[in-house]
């Protein structure tokens, strides 16, 4: 799906309506404290309304986005890059190591949404990726649980 002029447009339109209200709403908040979080009790109850549904959205939005880059970023550091890779070190080198892989998982993400035309296709990357991952997982773990010297048994 390609984003055409009409489509631009509309997203421009509607950043400067946001803007705009922005912009109106601070002006006559900055006589206090009050009238800068409530602005002065004087707000529409659809606009206030409104403002609660959007931030609403927007928190659970960035909390699901949030603890799926933090799981990814714990998977990988835990139990990939200190337990294989470089064990023994700091606590503090591996919150470093952290912070960038959910910053590398963030712009992996990104690149590969940009190229996915459809929600299909987002649903067919997970279960080809899933699909593996998952079985073994799972026989790791219940490996891990009853022992290697296990296997055969």
């Amino acid at each position: 799906m390609k984003l055409t002029l009409v489509d631009g447009l509309v997203i421009l339109a509607y950043f400067a309506l946001n803007l705009g209200i922005g912009l109106y709403y601070r002006k006559r908040a900055t006589r206090s404290v009050d009238d800068f979080f409530v602005s002065g009790r004087n707000v529409s109850w659809w606009l206030a309304g409104t403002s609660m549904v959007a931030t609403t959205f927007g928190a659970a939005y960035m909390s699901t986005i949030g603890t799926e880059l933090n799981w990814g970023a714990s998977y990988l550091v835990n139990d990939l890059y200190r337990r294989f890779l470089v064990p023994g070190w700091s606590d503090r080198h591996y919150v470093g190591v952290s912070q960038v892989m959910t910053m590398l998982l963030m712009v992996l993400s990104a690149v590969v949404t940009f190229f996915m035309s459809s929600i299909a296709d987002a649903w067919k990357f997970m279960i080809a990726v899933g699909a593996g991952l998952a079985l073994g997982a799972v026989i790791y773990t219940d490996l891990s649980r009853r022992g290697w010297e296990t296997v055969g048994q």
